[in-house]
């Protein structure tokens, strides 16, 4: 049994400050650290694929220029063949860079749930009753689950979709400068968009999380009390409680998916500028007969298949905002100091004398004493009874018995120890 005093340590659970983005990022990637060869071979996979898939594109120039209406000669007589080469190594680095991705991601998840249940055990009684079942059971499968999602979609669509763009763009720029320089020119708008739309994903992901956890608490509370709800006949005040929570857990989804909608469709309009200043510069501008078919077409075709890359970027603040919310609020509790042990002492056999002397007792939320000045001894093989009015205390005396708070004033004490 452990001797309490009055001077004994005190467990504070005031929960630390929030993290900012990058610190959770680098955070989460120190996480991974024991998994990097995995990470670095599905690194290769996704450039593997990236690669194939610009220098398919690339090719399109002289298979129109010079392949079509002639007679295939010297190296286009292998195009079959490195067409063939490209294509299966897109998919094995296809596979390859997505399995491995998924693969840390599935890793990370199982590893942060288990550090927060683990957490979970070691934090005093305060805690649980500061936050309610269903938050924290929100947290052990809903946020560390977003944590996951982030870290598997962010990570392969952040390296696989950013390498695509890089080499397709590299494509159209060997093929034609100038017409790649006109799809630069919307850049800045679309990383104004990103930097407009971004703002507000991070603080929609926290107000998400945090209807998730009612909506939990909610449901657990009417499932385990149904024999309440159906004594007092309260299945309608029960319905109208849940219909609140989950109408507003909808809404919060809702406007994240506008968001997101809105920055990818930006995107999109960007392109079909783009592509209408492409389409002017081939047909009516003075540099027209600098451009070939085959230019024209590797060039059109790289930047179709740049689009779908561009706008998977551009909607990658969602993925990592979510998860960095969902991080961060799993992190607020892993980071919490454990309850302090305070030293033990090993007896064979307790005879099982306690002596309470002097204990007082408030609440860490409350300034208003709950005992004071508590004095009793219960010897071996007695039986004492509390006897008092609601909020007297009596809870909280077995409460200290049991060591789930430490007193704040006095000394409780098994067999002189």
């Amino acid at each position: 049994m452990k001797a309490v005093g009055h001077n004994a340590e005190r467990h504070e659970t005031a929960a630390p400050e929030r993290d900012s983005g990058w610190r959770i990022y680098w955070r989460l990637l120190s996480a991974v650290r024991p998994y990097l060869w995995v990470i670095g071979l599905a690194l290769l996979g996704m450039l593997a694929d990236a690669l194939a898939q610009s220098a398919f594109i690339y090719l399109l120039k002289p298979l129109v220029d010079d392949a079509f209406g002639q007679q295939v000669i010297g190296p286009m007589e292998w195009l079959p063949l490195i067409v063939f080469g490209l294509i299966m190594l897109r998919t094995v680095g296809h596979f390859g860079g997505v399995y491995g991705i998924e693969w840390v991601g599935r890793r990370l998840v199982a590893d942060l749930r288990q550090a927060l249940f683990n957490q979970y055990l070691h934090l005093p009684l305060a805690f649980f009753q500061r936050h309610s079942a269903g938050s924290l059971i929100s947290r052990l499968t809903y946020n560390t689950e977003q944590v996951a999602h982030a870290a598997t979609n962010g990570t392969i669509t952040l390296v696989r979709d950013s390498l695509t763009t890089l080499g397709l763009f590299t494509v159209m720029f060997l093929h034609s400068p100038l017409l790649t320089a006109t799809l630069l020119v919307m850049a800045p708008l679309v990383a104004l968009v990103v930097r407009i739309v971004s703002r507000r994903f991070r603080h929609l992901s926290h107000r998400i999380q945090d209807t998730m956890g009612e909506v939990t608490q909610v449901a657990e509370e009417a499932v385990n009390g149904y024999q309440v709800v159906k004594i007092y006949a309260g299945e309608a005040q029960e319905s109208q409680r849940f219909s609140r929570v989950n109408e507003g857990s909808r809404r919060l989804h809702l406007r994240m998916i506008a968001n997101q909608l809105a920055s990818s469709t930006l995107i999109q309009w960007c392109a079909g500028l783009a592509l209408v200043a492409i389409l002017w510069l081939a047909t009516q501008s003075p540099w027209a007969q600098q451009i070939s078919a085959g230019v024209f077409t590797s060039v059109v075709a790289a930047m179709m298949a740049v689009i779908a890359p561009l706008k998977r970027l551009a909607n990658i603040h969602a993925v990592l905002q979510k998860g960095v919310a969902a991080a961060d609020s799993v992190f607020s509790v892993v980071d919490l100091a454990p309850e302090s042990a305070g030293g033990t002492h090993t007896a064979e056999r307790a005879r099982g004398q306690v002596r309470i002397s002097g204990v007082g007792f408030h609440y860490p939320e409350q300034t208003q004493a709950v005992l004071h000045e508590v004095s009793c001894e219960l010897r071996p093989g007695t039986v004492t009874a509390l006897v008092g009015r609601s909020g007297s205390g009596k809870t909280t005396l077995a409460a200290l018995l049991a060591r789930f708070y430490d007193p704040s004033e006095g000394i409780i004490q098994l067999d002189d120890v």
